[in-house]
């Protein structure tokens, strides 16, 4: 076995997350918010269910089977991300939908558009190619999901410290999550 060299994450600058975001359908916008909020994988964002949000303990319970390393785990979110997470409960409410992220087909008539389901997601990989090659001509590079939560991470190493990070990045090598920390130099 020969070692791989791994691709560092880069994490998505503040003036490209804002173009990102402008840019991508409501359901993708979301999941992109969401985990810049707090740090999800790209599965674990599109599988959250309403139940999933424990608004006494202020935040998000990931069962096991929908995370890496097979541990339940307990995402903490701050008055904001759980303001944002109420928003999402209650839009997912009004859709008649366990799931917080979904997306409903565009119709042309009006009343087969209300007629229309609202479906989970499976991937938001088209929407994110399109986006990304606005951003390519906009920035001169692509960024991967990934980068979303590089970008989170690196703001809680530079804010809380790399402790911090590591914890809420549930990684269990502080290496790991050394890889994902730019240094902001203020």
């Amino acid at each position: 076995d020969l070692p791989e060299p791994k691709r560092k994450a880069r994490p998505v600058p503040e003036g490209v997350l804002i173009h990102v975001i402008e840019t991508l359908p409501q359901h993708v916008r979301e999941a992109v918010i969401a985990t810049l909020l707090f740090g999800f994988r790209k599965t674990e964002i599109f599988e959250l269910d309403i139940a999933d949000v424990d608004f006494d303990l202020g935040g998000i319970w990931l069962s096991h089977e929908r995370v890496k390393d097979n541990e339940d785990a307990f995402q903490p979110g701050s008055p904001e991300a759980m303001t944002f997470m109420r928003q999402l409960v209650d839009q997912a409410r009004a859709r008649h939908t366990t799931r917080l992220i979904t997306w409903q087909r565009r119709r042309k008539a009006a009343d087969e558009q209300r007629a229309e389901v609202w479906r989970t997601v499976k991937s938001p990989k088209r929407a994110w190619r399109t986006a990304m090659k606005k951003v390519l001509e906009a920035f001169g590079r692509r960024y991967r999901w990934h980068d979303i939560r590089a970008a989170y991470i690196s703001r809680v190493a530079n804010i809380s410290g790399r402790l911090a990070a590591q914890k809420l990045a549930r990684h269990s090598d502080y290496r790991t999550t050394d890889s994902y920390v730019l240094i902001e130099d203020d």
